[in-house]
């Protein structure tokens, strides 16, 4: 981060605060849960339990308890409580997970005749009973119903605070009238770390910290730790000395007291030293969680001397902290779960633009004013297909073929970058920074580097600190000497001029960016998929058109060759013996030669016929037809051809089965059956039948020769399709096709029950009185 400072701005008061434990690195590991002291203020007592042996003590009792702290160690509980007050710790009681409805206790000791009064609480450390005790004093009962009646009034007037300043500023005023404290302020921590004053309730004469910024370093992070855990910290006496624990010889442990959850916890001498030098006497702390973690904190000053508050102030200060905490909480789920309406209205629009237009960088450009509102960007970048696109305002050409060179490596390991420096990471952003010092940015494929790029232009702003934070606790050490945990002593106030920063990417916008990502992917893999399918497609039909132009031209060739050898024969005969041509030897070839020439106007009509029917051209003329008599009449026809072959066709008709067909069509599919069946039957006989049931009619031929193989059944009606692949059986592969086509539009069935070397037998079921019929091309 770049930063300018105006001298002249600083401030001559070295009051300004620092809130936290310590501004060194080292700071982070000093160990504030374990410090092995508590403030002196109270006592603690560790105890074992069942018999509630004493097994360490804060050596303070002879102070407070006007007992010395050996002899203290020599006894039980009992003999030093009440009997009133030894009710708490009942067998039921020390049985319960948690004390909390327990606490604060009113506890009473007796030693030597004196009976002292005392709030107590209870908890547990390390498996042990951990006991703390604080004077009360005889002004605490009514000033604390006071007290009650300022925190329910409190609670009533946050009912309707809606915005935030009101509410943070209303949270100071409260708990400054609760507790007195001379300064309260409301403490926020920035995604850094760093941490900002947004609220002050203060007396008049006080010099005013409200907008200040402090270092992530004032509050190190075992510190922060600390305050989820315990949500309330109270230093009545900055410049207190603090009581070390003493154990007796059974309670002598390996590691020191874990101290996170005591209230007399003894804090960072360092943090004391801090507030010292602010002039703070006595300081009190409230968390403020988000979800669990620590959001920000209430922190008062009282600057006039000691300062205690009660228990039950504190628990009152602690109710109001939990409830804005709640409403944090239930805030920025409002946030998350409710998108800012125009972001909504554009992430509709570019994704109703994606499912329209293929191309998702041409929906981009379609919709810029919608990418650009998605995440309030001021450019975008798509880099698709080894194309870059650039929208609105962003970095040259060159500059963004750099940048996502650089970015290929970080979307590699994380499904989204951002940041809103980056210059911190990438130095040569310097140079484009007015249109791009913060990129969100998202990728689509590792493997091709289809990347979307959301730029936003840097913004300058003037940040006032509390202090110097670039600057060692003691300026004037020698630099030999070793870093010490000793806190800075000037607070002047300190402006600095951030650049190179633009304004920070919400969490909504990036949950928007890769909502985004995924429709995108889903339209990438599904043009995958469509290429795929269509080049599978083309590879097929180029499959089938090299396999139809093979066999077409093979079956053309054929019934030509043969039709050239008849011509040829008859034109030599005719010129050898020109005024004598015998009969018996003209007759034969002139039958051949029609023969040929009929085959040839068959495989055309067939040709003709696939187009017709693709086109929705092929004519019928529905007529009342006998289908008896058509049956018959074609294995009339195809008995001389039988006979060549050495084979028998039988028929068994019923009489007289009628019903409205097209003559032309219906005798087209029964001769495509009965010439597959003499050309795949083998040397076997055919059946044919005909009958009727019910209101339709019924044919079916039936051969045993070589039958079909099971995974051929189902694509043996398409087109250009054949029954086996073996080039002895000749055939273009479309009179199954067409006959299907002839009888799905009389609303026919066709079938076949077919086994490998047992034979096939075709079935036709064909309405008697069909309705209008429409053309299936599938």
């Amino acid at each position: 981060m770049k930063s300018t400072v105006d001298p002249t701005s600083s401030s001559s008061s070295s009051s300004t605060p620092n809130f936290g434990e310590a501004t060194l690195k080292n700071c982070d590991r000093e160990p504030i849960h374990i410090p092995g002291s508590i403030q002196p203020h109270g006592l603690l007592f560790v105890l074992k339990e069942p018999d509630l042996t004493i097994l360490q003590i804060s050596a303070n009792t002879k102070e407070l308890l006007s007992i010395s702290p050996d002899k203290a160690l020599q006894l039980n509980l009992r003999e030093i409580l009440t009997k009133e007050s030894m009710a708490f710790f009942s067998v039921e009681n020390l049985q319960l997970s948690s004390f909390i409805r327990l606490n604060p206790m009113k506890i009473t000791t007796r030693i030597g005749g004196q009976h002292l009064k005392w709030s107590g609480v209870l908890h547990r450390s390390q498996k042990l009973l951990v006991l703390e005790l604080e004077k009360t004093h005889e002004s605490d009962h009514p000033q604390d119903l006071r007290f009650a009646t300022l925190a329910a009034q409190s609670l009533s007037r946050f009912q309707n605070l809606i915005d935030a300043p009101e509410i943070f500023e209303t949270l100071s005023g409260e708990v400054k009238q609760l507790t007195g404290f001379d300064r309260v302020m409301t403490y926020r921590f920035h995604e850094e770390g760093d941490g900002e004053v947004i609220a002050e309730v203060k007396e008049t004469q006080l010099e005013p910290w409200l907008g200040l910024h402090y270092p992530a370093s004032d509050v190190p992070q075992q510190a922060r730790t600390l305050y989820e855990k315990n949500t309330l910290r109270l230093i009545p006496d900055v410049s207190y000395q603090p009581s070390p624990l003493l154990s007796n010889e059974n309670g002598l442990f390996k590691t020191p007291l874990d101290l996170t959850y005591s209230l007399l916890r003894s804090v960072s001498p360092t943090h004391c030293e801090y507030l010292s030098n602010m002039g703070v006497k006595a300081s009190l702390a409230i968390s403020l969680l988000k979800n669990g973690k620590l959001w920000g904190m209430i922190i008062c000053h009282h600057y006039k001397g000691k300062k205690w508050i009660s228990h039950e102030v504190r628990s009152q200060c602690t109710l109001l902290g939990q409830m804005i905490s709640w409403r944090l909480s239930e805030r920025i789920q409002i946030e998350e779960n409710s998108l800012p309406l125009t972001a909504k209205i554009a992430e509709n629009q570019l994704l109703s633009s994606l499912t329209v237009e293929a191309h998702f960088p041409h929906a981009l450009l379609k919709e810029e004013s919608s990418l650009m509102n998605l995440t309030q960007a001021g450019g975008a970048v798509a880099f698709y297909e080894n194309e870059i696109y650039l929208i609105g305002k962003t970095p040259d050409l060159e500059q963004v073929k750099g940048l996502l060179g650089w970015l290929q490596d970080r979307l590699n390991d994380q499904p989204v970058f951002q940041t809103n420096c980056l210059s911190k990471y990438y130095p040569k952003a310097e140079l484009f920074k007015d249109v791009a010092s913060g990129i969100l940015a998202i990728s689509f494929s590792k493997t091709t580097l289809e990347t979307l790029i959301w730029f936003r232009p840097e913004i300058l702003q003037v940040v006032r600190w509390g202090g110097n934070p670039n600057l060692p606790s003691h300026p004037n050490e020698p630099e030999q000497t070793p870093p010490s945990l000793s806190p800075r002593t000037s607070f002047a106030v300190w402006k600095e001029t951030v650049q190179l920063h633009s304004h920070p990417w919400k969490p909504w916008q990036i949950e928007s960016a890769l909502t985004l990502k995924t429709v995108v992917l889903g339209l990438i893999l599904k043009k995958a998929s469509d290429t795929r399918r269509l080049n599978e497609e083309l590879r097929k039909a180029l499959r089938s058109r090299d396999d139809f132009l093979s066999t077409a031209s093979h079956e053309l060739k054929n019934p030509l060759t043969a039709l050239h050898l008849q011509v040829e024969l008859l034109l030599k005969l005719s010129r050898t013996n020109p005024g004598d041509l015998p009969r018996n030897k003209i007759v034969p070839k002139l039958e051949l030669t029609l023969q040929q020439v009929k085959r040839i106007n068959q495989l055309i009509d067939n040709l003709l016929d696939v187009s017709r029917i693709r086109e929705r051209k092929l004519k019928l003329k529905v007529e009342e037809l006998n289908l008896s008599r058509i049956a018959t009449q074609a294995a009339e026809l195809f008995q001389p051809e039988f006979a060549v072959a050495g084979r028998t066709l039988n028929l068994t008709v019923k009489p007289d089965v009628t019903g409205h067909w097209d003559s032309i069509r219906l005798n087209q599919v029964i001769t495509n059956l009965l010439s597959n069946a003499l050309k795949y039957g083998g040397s076997k006989p055919v059946e044919m039948k005909v009958w009727s049931q019910n209101e339709s009619a019924f044919l079916a031929v039936k051969d045993q020769g070589i039958g079909i193989e099971d995974d051929n059944i189902s694509r043996i009606f398409g087109r250009f399709e054949r029954a086996t692949s073996n080039p002895n059986y000749k055939g273009l592969g479309l009179g199954l096709w067409i006959s299907k086509q002839i009888v799905e539009a009389f609303r026919g069935k066709i079938s076949v029950q077919t086994s490998l070397g047992q034979g096939s037998e075709f079935t036709l079921e064909l309405p008697t009185n069909p309705s209008y019929f429409e053309w299936n091309l599938d």
